[in-house]
Parts: structure tokens; C-alpha cells; sequence
């Protein structure tokens, strides 16, 4: 049971994050479908997600089924707010959620981080000259994980040169920090992560958009 501190700091999030992408789970991490945080009302702590992406939300659901709300925090997009709670409408278009409790995961994201393997570019802000070639290992849509022959700093602000991740996906040039810089496999590379910066919604929706696709064939397989 939440108290009245947690409480008022989970309606305060949640409040804040009024229109950013969610993505709606099963309890098991299952995608649902993917939505917008549309309302909330901190009295009765009813979440209203409508639909983002398809023609329409699973139907058959059940009142009362437990489901998980992913998403991240608008103005702190390295965290990553986890909501639970039990479906109370599950409606063509929308879903309406009562919320019971939720938890910031700050570390918990990288489990929701795609494995890919595609070769893009960096510019360093510094001097805003190209650097040498990089090889993504994972993205989600917080960050990404690579290895380069560039020497970076840990603190320093670089553009990623990112190809489709998909057949019909978009290029991407997107602003990164790096956060994480270790000693690569690879001889002569360093491997690095990197949180984005000033990711725009439209931007993190078509990302967003090509990660679940990504995700959605690794599983297909696995199931092979």
C-alpha cells in the first residue's frame, strides 16, 4: 500500500508524463499494444491509455486483469516509470487502468533494450568533426550501446548516425551522452553507452516503433 509521500510523488510523475508513449504489458511482459498516456485522476487513480499504434486494443481482456503500464518519464528520460494495476475498461481505442502502485526504474530499463547489430556514424559535439565508424549491440528508446575506435568521454555529448532498424524504418541522427565506457572485446575498440538527449516524441515514436517490430521477431523465432 502506497503511502501519502508515495503517492503523491507516483501522481506527480504520472502527471507529468500527460502524452508520452506507454507501452501496455502483460504481467508476464507481454506487449499488449502501444498507447499515449492520454489522462489520470489522482482521486480516483484511474489511467486513461489510448491507442497509439493498430487499428484497435486487444479485446477479450478481462476486468480485473493485472497489466503493467511502461514508460518513460517526461524531462527524465534515463528513468523509466512501471505502473501496475487492473484493467477497468478495454475499450477499441482506449484502455482506462486503475492504478495500485508504481516504481521508477532507473537500472530495470536495460532489460527492455533490443540487441541489433547495424554499423552507423558519430560527430563529436566538440568539434562537430566525424569520427570513425560504430557498431550498435543494443537499443531502446533511452539509449544505446556500441563500440567504436573513438576515444570518448564519459560526460561528452556525441550525434549517432543510426541506419533503418527495419526494411522500410527511418535514418536517424540523434544526440547522446555518455554515460558508460569500457574496455571492448574487440582489439583497438571501446564499448560505450550512451543515454539520449532531447529525444522528441516524434523521433522516440518511430524509434519506438522499429524496437517492438525488432523485438517482435527475435520472439517469433525463440518460439521456433
Amino acid at each position: 500500500m502506497r503511502t501519502k509521500k508515495d503517492k503523491m510523488g507516483t501522481d506527480d510523475l504520472i502527471l507529468r508524463s500527460l502524452g508520452t508513449i506507454a507501452e501496455v504489458l502483460r504481467e508476464d511482459n507481454q506487449l499488449f499494444f502501444v498507447g499515449r498516456v492520454a489522462s489520470y485522476d489522482p482521486r480516483s487513480q484511474e489511467l486513461r491509455v489510448d491507442l497509439h499504434r493498430g487499428r484497435e486494443t486487444p479485446q477479450g481482456v478481462l476486468y480485473g486483469a493485472p497489466v503493467k503500464v511502461q514508460l518513460h518519464i517526461k524531462g527524465q528520460w534515463d528513468e523509466l516509470l512501471m505502473i501496475y494495476g487492473k484493467v477497468l475498461i478495454s475499450a477499441l481505442d482506449h484502455w482506462r487502468i486503475q492504478v495500485e502502485h508504481a516504481v521508477v526504474c532507473e537500472e530495470a530499463r536495460r532489460a527492455f533494450r533490443q540487441k541489433v547489430k547495424v554499423e552507423g556514424g558519430l560527430i563529436r559535439d566538440c568539434d562537430g568533426e566525424a569520427g570513425p565508424p560504430c557498431v550498435l549491440e543494443d537499443i531502446s528508446v533511452v539509449g544505446v550501446g556500441f563500440h567504436t575506435k573513438a576515444e570518448l568521454e564519459v560526460g561528452e555529448l556525441v550525434t549517432l548516425l543510426v541506419p533503418p532498424l527495419t526494411k522500410y524504418g527511418s535514418r536517424y541522427q540523434l544526440l547522446c551522452r555518455v554515460v558508460v565506457r569500457e574496455t571492448s572485446a574487440k582489439p583497438g575498440q571501446w564499448r560505450y553507452g550512451c543515454n539520449f538527449e532531447r529525444l522528441d516524441q516524434q523521433t522516440e515514436g518511430r524509434l519506438l516503433k522499429e524496437i517492438l517490430q525488432l523485438q517482435a521477431r527475435t520472439m517469433s523465432r525463440e518460439k521456433i
